[in-house]
This record gives structure tokens, sequence and C-alpha cells, in this order.
């Protein structure tokens, strides 16, 4: 489980950039809020993933399938990728993390 926790982990740090992009090139303030308070609970899940504690697991796949579900939302409603690359990376991020578990 620890090669997972690292996925996981790296995934908490794409959301923290993807919502400091957002603040900078929008100057929207809950995309920081939002980026960097999933950003903790990513983190948070990670060391629980790390640590073998069962329901982390599910709640890494629950919070990464919420995330890609916002964004697949947001994107049908814009037909663009409003951030350019960590949009992409965050699907990565969520397609390694399901493939993983």
């Amino acid at each position: 489980m620890k090669n997972i926790s690292y996925v996981i982990l790296v995934y908490a740090v794409l959301l923290l950039v993807g919502g400091i992009i957002g603040y900078v090139s929008k100057n929207s303030m809950p995309s920081l809020a939002m980026g960097s308070a999933t950003a903790l609970i990513m983190a948070a899940i990670a060391w629980g993933v790390h640590r073998n504690f069962y329901l982390a697991r599910g709640a890494a796949l629950v919070l990464s399938f919420a995330l890609a579900l916002f964004f697949a939302l947001r994107f049908a409603n814009t037909y663009s990728f409003f951030s350019g690359w960590p949009h992409g990376a965050f699907q990565c991020c969520c397609g390694a993390l399901l493939c993983k578990m």
C-alpha cells in the first residue's frame, strides 16, 4: 500500500498546485481555498493509506471520484480546459489511483 500512498500524495500536491494556479491566473479565492482544503484532506488520506487504515483507501476512492466528476461536469459546461495542464494531471492521477486499488 505504500506505493499507492505516494500516488495519493502526488495527487494532493497537484490539487494544491491547481488551486494556486486558479488563484494566480483568475484571482479566484475559491480555487485557492478548495484546492488547499482538498489537498490537505488527500494528504491525510495518503497518510492513512500508508499506515494501512482500511477506511482510508475507500475515502481516497470516493474523494478522487467526486473530484473527477466535478472536473468532468465543469468541462462539459465550458468545453475548455479551464486551467490547462492541471486538469489533465488530475484525471491521470484519478485513473492511476483507481487502477492501483
